[in-house]
């Protein structure tokens, strides 16, 4: 309790946030912590939660790194992440900015859905693709992937990608292949419409 609420620094962090705590009826900081759920809101008590967690940083940073703070550089930074923190929030719950995942959909009954992915890892410098066939059902036919040393171009490893998928379902004897990808230039291309494929 000490760290997080009797000790002259920590009151004035907390105080200068606009809370008077008298700490000193609590026996243990669980109890305290507890104590906020029946007599603030969701939103208080985060606030509350990210100042002991600043009062407990601060501590261990002075401890085992010998770096100090004054409380109210320690204010500052607690405000700030606040700040940071309610404009993140702001911008995810901002319909328009959103991202929605789009959900899988299965083919209809004859057709098997051939999904593609490919990808680059500058790391080991390889790249490749991977081919799934799935049926109406979302059970998996078959499927395989193919690696390649080198960067190549985005729009020729999905192309090649789609290629040896559709030739592959031929093989395999499938007449109906829906292809799904992620990457629109190429499917565009397919369906014949505008696209900007090089």
């Amino acid at each position: 309790m000490h760290i997080l609420s009797e000790y002259d620094y920590a009151k004035v962090v907390w105080f200068s946030d606009g809370y008077r705590l008298d700490g000193n009826q609590w026996n243990n900081p669980k109890d305290w912590i507890a104590s906020w759920f029946s007599g603030y809101d969701s939103s208080t008590i985060s606030k509350m939660a990210i100042i002991c967690w600043f009062l407990w940083k601060d501590r261990c940073s002075m401890v085992f790194e010998n770096k100090t703070q004054t409380p109210k550089q320690s204010t500052h930074s607690i405000d700030k992440f606040l700040h940071n923190a309610v404009s993140v929030s702001k911008k995810n719950n901002d319909p328009a900015k959103s991202l929605a995942v789009p959900k899988w959909q299965p083919p209809y009954n004859d057709f098997i859905k051939l999904n593609i992915d490919a990808s680059y890892c500058d790391r080991t410098n390889t790249c490749g693709y991977g081919l799934i066939f799935l049926n109406c059902a979302g059970t998996h036919v078959t499927s395989k992937c193919s690696s390649f040393i080198g960067e190549l171009d985005a729009h020729y490893l999905e192309s090649l990608a789609v290629l040896e998928g559709v030739q592959w379902g031929l093989q395999l004897g499938l007449k109906k292949i829906i292809i799904e990808s992620d990457y629109k230039s190429l499917i565009q291309a397919i369906r014949r419409e505008e696209y900007d494929i090089p």
